[in-house]
């Protein structure tokens, strides 16, 4: 403005111009100047807009387009309708180069055609982006107030270039989809004349066509209806015509278009009216070959014509009803009716209603409810969309005009009628009473065992052999009273008084009352079979259905049965005789264990009184004291046979396997037989084969009882100076990874008699010529029990004065290579020496005690005493380390038996708890035991009553040494 006054004032030229003048609240508002020279005076004039001026300002100013007037010769802004940031908030006005105002650049824009050099004139449209957005520009030269400049209109399209590229993009997948879509589209045009004429056809409608795209249109140009198959002409015409004049949105059609090869092909088209443009219309159809489509339908009607067809010509004679419903309609298509019962106009045409009716024919109300909850139209839609097909059910039907109910089978088949899809039911309702009959009848034959059975119409007066059958009964079916009467009178035993009892249990009307009333009966009776035999029978009459007056004999054979009754009562008359005989057998046994276990306790009781008497004379005190001990022993021998035969009995004993080794058996048992044999002046011989396996697995203490059982047996029997033969052989076996050994005991005695070896093995058995023997008799019992239980064999051969062999073969499990046979290495300690070792003694019984004591103290050692095991777990639990060198422990104990004690210990944070030898002192003695108190935790097992040598060599096995560091 500055640079504008002072020109007009300097050439003396009037001035008229707007400019922007900030008002006093910071808003910009637009002022005219006007200027002129008078007389070298120049006067200024400034006024306000017009309100004409406003209007034209406030339009431009509120106008879409940007206005810029810009200098053309050093740019500066001259003019801007709406100067806007670029964040798009309003700013004030200001004078700078054009860049430096509306962009707040510092150079100006490169994509500014004013700056350019093929700008001289700068007119025209043109775009750029900036800031991610798009603007068009279109630049006009001006004059300014008399200054050359520019006017710019620049204009923000970005929404309308998203809009456009958009359409384009749409625009873009029409057509990919109108090419690639199956079958064809057109668009067809119908004027006021009546003509049909496409304005567009596909590449896919030509395609569907076999011809090229140009042949198509030649074909239809001029005629939408050219290629239609004749017949289909007026057809395609008529509802052409009523697509349009209704405005429908959707029709369809199917008719016949010509290939490019003359043939037809059938298509569906769909039709819609799109635009109505007075009287012209244009109709988008859309076409899909549908003629392989046709073709199954085709198929599809033939095979539901033939299948109909088929369900009545190929019905079976026992069809009741036939017939076919459409399901979806409602509809009763067709009924055939054999039970002459006229149901169609009994139940009527409608389908649900029919049905019902139907049902009312079944008895049972429970296959009522079934019947209308798989046949009526619900379920049987329901079934159909579940693809169940087939909706089969027997039942007891009454129909009206029969005299008898009758078993029934309710089949419907579910198919789909091609043309309409609607769901079609095929009716087949079928007499199964024969198969029910016979399915009732062997139901209660399947626990039967039989030899006749005839089905029964009482009604009738017929029956029917169904199984079995014999010469008394030639015809399998025929009158049931004449049968009745020829079985009594040809075939029941003459003389008996089972004519009149058969006649009347097989009379039907008193068969009716006893199967009302107990359901079932049978009775038995004799009859003379063709060979001349006389054969017991069981007659079972069963009912089968009394509403049909059916019922079922059932004939068993029972000869043997009663045969076998009459032999099992014998044979339990033998069992008691046997009975009696074994218990007296047993009172025998007892009344000679009596004399036996009587026989050494005499001797300990009368050498103790004698010893009692004699307490100042050692020589006669040491005699009775030795006879005292050798009575003990073998009382003690005696009750040891009785419980290993009780558990033997009870199949109570249990193996303890280890490894053995074959040539350390022998050794042991010829050390233990040697002697004995020496004394009692008898030649003790032991022969040996070659051994390929020298290790077995097995139980050496139940070996070692077999093998000297048998050798103490043949040693007592056998006179002075006689032979006694002990042989060892291995021999083949046919099981893999075992080995097999014959063990022979063979001597020259006394002999056994053929009529006691039957009976060798048998408890409490002893032969009067050994009667003298001392024994319990149990000992070969018990040799018997054990070769049993180790899977083994004995056999026995003997003469009379000539001698006896027995032979025992065992198998046994080869063990591992690297498995050893554990040996226990005992302390060395003097014999009968335990001086400096202190015991925890653990003992109920004060007797017991006692001794244990006093033999403890025999050998120098010293005992602490507790009377049971929570006592026994206080002490050692208290004690200090190294107080203890072992525990004896009882096991039948008040409070806290060992066992338990035993585990206490065991957990217990004394640093001897894991380490301190516990020793169960225990009657009891057997393999068991023995395993129960090493599973306590115990380390060894010692039997009452107690051996001094056993307790010592024992207790010597896992004490310390005293000279061992460990050693307290």
């Amino acid at each position: 403005m500055e640079q504008a006054l002072r020109t007009a004032r300097e050439k003396h030229i009037e001035l008229s111009t707007h400019f922007w003048l900030k008002s006093k609240n910071d808003r910009q508002i637009w002022c005219h100047l006007v200027g002129w020279t008078v007389e070298e005076e120049f006067f200024v004039l400034f006024s306000g807009l017009s309100p004409e001026v406003q209007l034209f300002q406030h339009i431009v100013s509120e106008s879409a387009d940007n206005i810029y007037v810009i200098d053309s010769e050093n740019y500066n802004l001259l003019y801007a309708n709406s100067l806007k940031s670029r964040d798009g908030a309003q700013s004030a006005f200001s004078v700078g180069k054009c860049y430096e105002v509306l962009h707040g650049r510092t150079e100006p824009c490169e994509f500014c055609s004013l700056y350019s050099s093929a700008a001289a004139q700068p007119e025209g449209a043109e775009a750029y982006e900036m800031n991610g957005r798009t603007y068009t520009t279109r630049t006009q030269s001006i004059d300014w107030n008399g200054r050359p400049a520019y006017i710019k209109y620049v204009r923000d399209t970005t929404e309308e270039l998203k809009e456009r590229r958009a359409k384009e993009r749409l625009e873009q997948y029409f057509q990919t989809a109108v090419k690639y879509l199956p079958g064809g589209m057109a668009v067809i045009r119908h004027d006021a004349e009546g003509n049909i004429k496409p304005e567009y056809l596909s590449e896919g409608f030509s395609e569907m066509l076999d011809m090229p795209h140009e042949d198509a249109w030649a074909m239809y140009q001029e005629n939408a209806l050219a290629g239609v198959h004749p017949d289909d002409q007026a057809f395609v015409q008529e509802n052409m015509e009523r697509c349009i004049s209704e405005k429908r949105e959707k029709y369809e059609l199917e008719y016949r278009l010509q290939k490019g090869n003359g043939k037809y092909i059938w298509v569906k088209t769909k039709v819609s009216v799109i635009q109505c443009d007075g009287d012209c219309v244009r109709v988008y159809a859309d076409y899909h070959d549908v003629t392989a489509e046709k073709k199954v339908k085709e198929q599809l009607r033939q095979q539901y014509q033939e299948q109909i067809y088929q369900h009545y010509q190929l019905a079976g004679p026992d069809a009741l009803i036939l017939g076919h419903c459409d399901i979806t309609k409602n509809q009763i298509l067709e009924i055939v009716d054999h039970t002459d019962s006229d149901l169609l106009s009994l139940f009527g045409s409608e389908r649900e209603k029919f049905f019902t009716g139907l049902g009312t024919l079944i008895v049972d109300q429970e296959e009522r409810k079934t019947f209308y909850s798989k046949y009526l139209n619900e379920p049987a839609q329901r079934a159909y969309a579940a693809d169940n097909r087939e909706i089969v059910m027997s039942c007891f039907i009454d129909l009206p005009k029969q005299r008898a109910g009758r078993y029934v089978q309710f089949k419907v088949l579910l198919v789909e009628m091609p043309d309409t899809g609607d769901i079609t039911g095929i009716l087949t309702v079928t007499d199964v009473t024969k198969k029910a009959i016979r399915d009732k009848i062997f139901l209660t034959l399947s626990s039967t065992k039989y030899d006749l059975v005839a089905d029964v119409d009482l009604l009738a007066d017929q029956y029917e052999i169904v199984s079995g059958g014999d010469d008394n009964i030639p015809e399998m079916a025929g009158c049931n009273s004449g049968r009745i009467r020829k079985v009594v009178e040809e075939t029941l035993v003459k003389d008996s008084c089972e004519e009149g009892y058969v006649e009347k249990m097989l009379d039907p009307t008193t068969m009716l009352e006893r199967l009302k009333s107990q359901g079932s009966y049978s009775f038995i009776f004799s009859v003379c079979n063709a060979a001349g035999e006389i054969r017991t029978k069981k007659m079972h009459v069963s009912a089968i259905d009394l509403r049909l007056g059916r019922v079922c004999f059932i004939r068993a054979d029972v000869t043997d049965v009663v045969n076998a009754e009459r032999k099992a009562k014998e044979e339990l008359e033998k069992a008691l005789r046997e009975a009696e005989n074994a218990s007296k057998v047993k009172s025998d046994f007892l009344s000679s264990m009596s004399h036996d276990i009587r026989t050494p306790m005499n001797a300990i009781v009368g050498m103790t009184t004698l010893a009692l008497a004699n307490l100042d004379n050692t020589d006669k005190l040491r005699d009775y004291l030795h006879k005292i001990s050798v009575s003990s022993q073998h009382l003690l021998s005696l009750i040891n046979d009785i419980l290993d035969m009780s558990q033997i009995e009870q199949s109570k004993i249990q193996l303890n396997l280890q490894t053995i080794h074959i040539e350390e058996l022998i050794g042991n048992i010829s050390s233990i037989m040697t002697t004995q044999a020496e004394n009692m002046g008898l030649c003790f011989k032991i022969e040996t084969g070659v051994f390929r396996h020298i290790k077995f697995t097995g139980d050496a203490l139940r070996i070692k009882q077999i093998l000297i059982n048998l050798l103490s047996n043949a040693f007592k029997f056998t006179w002075e100076g006689g032979m006694v033969i002990f042989r060892v052989e291995e021999i083949n076996t046919e099981s893999h990874g075992c080995v097999r050994y014959r063990f022979t005991v063979q001597d020259t005695g006394i002999g056994i008699r053929d009529e006691f070896l039957n009976r060798l093995f048998e408890p409490f058995n002893r032969s009067e010529r050994v009667s003298k023997v001392e024994g319990t008799g149990l000992g070969l019992s018990i040799t018997k029990g054990l070769v049993d239980l180790m899977g083994g064999t004995i056999q026995v051969e003997s003469k009379l004065r000539k001698g006896t062999k027995f032979e025992v073969e065992l198998e046994f499990a080869v063990p591992a290579e690297q498995e050893q046979h554990p040996q226990d290495v005992p302390v060395e300690v003097g014999h009968g020496d335990l001086s400096g070792y202190h015991f925890l003694l653990v003992e109920d019984n004060e007797i017991n005690s006692e001794i244990l004591g006093e033999l403890l103290q025999m050998w120098g050692a010293t005992f602490t005493l507790r009377r049971d095991g929570l006592q026994a777990v206080n002490e050692f639990n208290q004690s200090a380390p190294g107080t203890y060198d072992a525990i004896f422990m009882d096991i039948q104990m008040p409070v806290m038996n060992g066992y338990k004690a035993t585990r206490e210990i065991r957990r217990l944070d004394h640093p001897d708890a894991a380490s301190i030898p516990i020793f169960a002192m225990t009657a009891n003695a057997f393999a068991q035991d023995v395993r129960d108190a090493l599973d306590a935790g115990m380390n060894a097992h010692i039997s009452k009553p107690v051996e001094m040598d056993l307790l010592y060599s024992t207790v010597s096995k896992y004490l310390k040494k005293k000279n061992d560091p460990s050693h307290r």
